[in-house]
């Protein structure tokens, strides 16, 4: 029996139906499209309901009506699949790097952090002293080999994303977590509050072995916060902190949703499948509990893949057209 379900899409919230009644709004009545575009609106930080009123993002008292047609170009604009919003999207390009080899016909000198320079260089490279910040390095005639910053067209510039103006780290205390991560945890609180269950109560009336968590991300966690930032913090020239690896792993949202979410000691779990990771994880769920296993199962998988590294990795073999009208692209199962 499903008691409850939460979480976001780029719909809206799973809750209340809400994300299906946004696919299908032309075809609600005029109040259930007002009553959508509030809770989007609110959802989306342009409105809030306080006091038995509606305010505006200005913090002006407003009718419902008035606050609901004032919202319905952005709120139909800013969900569903749209251009990407992540500013490293935009038309100047996404920022990457170029292998260079530089012929130098003379010497080159430069000044720089002390900081800044690598611990090791080439034996001729000559480093003179400023002051105790400031060193000035002499590198003599010859071939150099350097990476030079430049901007390339994002090939694929739309995608499904959350809505504009949601950002579910801020619903929690949240400490550089993967965007991922943040989603399972914002998604948990969902379907706990939905199932109109107090979680307390039930988890005091099982034992820990009848519960278990199957979560996890079909992609991993790869953005800066998680094992993207870890596995190019070389390259990037910043240094890897302490949460991107443990944080990274794709069956993180079932250990941490298990520990800190349910407070809970059993079971956890994740199947990573691509686009199936879902059914995989709720198989598991249905089998616990029909084989008398488990009693509570919380099921769930999230992905954060709007990325410069995960979007231009897809695009070549993605079954949409790209900004190169000469690249080809292979169908696929996603």
């Amino acid at each position: 029996m499903i008691v409850g379900m939460g979480g976001v899409n780029a719909a809206g919230r799973t809750s209340g139906h809400q994300a299906f009644r946004r696919t299908v709004i032309d075809a609600l009545p005029d109040d259930d499209q007002q009553q959508l575009l509030l809770s989007l609106a609110a959802l989306m930080g342009l409105g809030s309901h306080r006091d038995g009123s509606w305010h505006d993002a200005r913090g002006q008292a407003v009718s419902a009506s008035l606050l609901a047609e004032q919202c319905r170009e952005r709120v139909l604009d800013h969900t569903l699949i749209r251009r990407i919003e992540d500013p490293r999207f935009n038309d100047d390009g996404l920022p990457a790097n170029r292998r260079a080899s530089l012929g130098l016909g003379s010497e080159l000198v430069f000044r720089i952090r002390r900081r800044q320079l690598p611990e090791r260089l080439p034996a001729t490279w000559q480093v003179r002293e400023l002051d105790r910040h400031t060193l000035e390095v002499t590198v003599p005639p010859g071939d150099l080999d350097v990476m030079l910053p430049e901007t390339r067209p994002a090939l694929v510039r739309a995608a499904g994303q959350l809505p504009s103006g949601f950002d579910p780290s801020r619903h929690y205390r949240s400490v550089h977590h993967p965007r991922g991560l943040s989603m399972s945890i914002f998604a948990a609180s969902d379907c706990l509050g939905s199932s109109g269950l107090t979680w307390e109560t039930l988890r005091d009336r099982l034992d820990p072995d009848e519960v278990a968590v199957y979560a996890g991300n079909s992609i991993g966690q790869l953005d800066d916060e998680g094992w993207g930032g870890l596995l190019k913090s070389f390259v990037s020239g910043n240094r890897a902190t302490s949460k991107q690896m443990p944080l990274g792993y794709g069956q993180m949202p079932a250990d941490f949703l298990n520990a800190y979410v349910l407070g809970s000691v059993g079971g956890t779990g994740a199947v990573l499948g691509a686009c199936a990771s879902f059914l995989y994880n709720l198989r598991l769920g249905c089998e616990d509990i029909r084989s008398g296993q488990r009693r509570a199962v919380m099921v769930g998988t999230s992905d954060a893949p709007v990325t410069p590294e995960i979007i231009e990795a897809f695009a070549p073999w993605a079954p949409w057209p790209t900004t190169r009208a000469s690249r080809r692209w292979t169908p696929w199962n996603c």
